[in-house]
């Protein structure tokens, strides 16, 4: 039987190419001779995403497949693929990792780690650095797949009441309720922390704006990992300089001209109220590269033997 051609523009660890080629003829790109004939006979992309030059999709006349090293697709140029081409994502691979970092964010700021002074009755007085109590907090988490599932199951440790935001009303496991984003909204000076853990896509670019943030509830707490542009720059700095009681944490920015900048045109990033780092959320030190690819190649693993794949992006929720 003849083995389907799959074409990396990653180095895949020796053990995942091993696996792979059980299945398939695998080939990495940087180190293929006769690269235009294997992308000519090539039916599955790996990618981390931005990695590739998606104008050489014009040759792979028999690509049935992409498959993202990347959770999120934000940054895949849509209009380039065809249509028969099938898109799935590596969402969940990094969500452990995501669901810790995103409660390191909230207990730095609950406990006024964002704003350290070195005089203790300051410290313990000052509006930007008094510490405050997680236990029994009522959590609000936009986005209940694999980020915001961490986060409700960790949140479970501090008594936490976690409510989901999503689109399809399924309620899943540690989530006391599920509500749409339009209610959600409207009931969001409920709660004591916002989590935000949305991929961004047309539905979500710029969800919040001044008119949803002012909303927010006095000395609560919003984390964001999900991607910057969900929320409206502008705004929540506005929002943040107003109310210098709510403490905002980030690690991932906005991006200008199509790239994201750790920097930001506001200068929120510098705010006493806000702690941002430099998108290191996915990271969990020696190994996760790997174990991060190892979710994606099993995935192509099921694409090739037309076994369940999962992650297949829905790529009108982009264009």
């Amino acid at each position: 039987m003849v083995k389907s051609i799959v074409v990396s523009t990653a180095r895949l660890p020796k053990t995942l190419v091993e696996k792979l080629k059980i299945y398939a003829e695998y080939f990495y790109l940087d180190e293929t001779l006769n690269k235009e004939e294997i992308l000519s006979n090539a039916e599955v992309l790996i990618t981390w995403g931005q990695d590739f030059d998606y104008k050489e999709i014009r040759k792979m006349k028999k690509l049935k497949a992409i498959q993202t090293l990347s959770a999120g697709v934000d940054h895949v140029p849509f209009k380039e693929i065809p249509d028969s081409v099938l898109l799935y994502s590596n969402a969940g691979a990094y969500s452990e990792q995501c669901g810790e970092f995103a409660w390191a964010l909230i207990l730095a700021l609950s406990k006024g780690l964002n704003n350290i002074v070195l005089e203790r009755q300051k410290y313990l007085e000052g509006i930007y650095s008094k510490p405050r109590r997680i236990n029994n907090s009522k959590i609000l988490i936009f986005g209940t797949g694999g980020i915001g599932k961490t986060v409700a199951r960790i949140g479970k440790g501090f008594k936490t009441y976690n409510v989901g935001v999503n689109r399809s009303g399924n309620k899943p496991e540690f989530f006391n309720e599920v509500l749409s984003s339009e209610v959600a909204f409207e009931r969001l000076s409920d709660f004591d922390i916002v989590v935000i853990a949305l991929p961004l896509n047309k539905y979500t670019y710029k969800l919040f704006k001044y008119e949803q943030l002012v909303k927010l509830k006095d000395e609560s707490i919003l984390v964001n990992v999900g991607r910057g542009d969900i929320v409206d720059e502008e705004s929540l700095y506005k929002v943040l300089k107003e109310r210098p009681s709510i403490r905002y944490g980030s690690d991932v920015w906005w991006k200008y001209d199509d790239k994201e900048a750790f920097e930001t045109k506001t200068g929120i990033h510098k705010l006493p109220n806000a702690i941002f780092t430099p998108h290191i959320s996915g990271v969990s030190g020696k190994g996760f590269i790997e174990e991060s690819m190892s979710e994606a190649i099993e995935n192509v693993i099921r694409i090739i033997t037309n076994n369940n794949p999962r992650n297949l992006v829905d790529t009108n929720d982009y264009i």
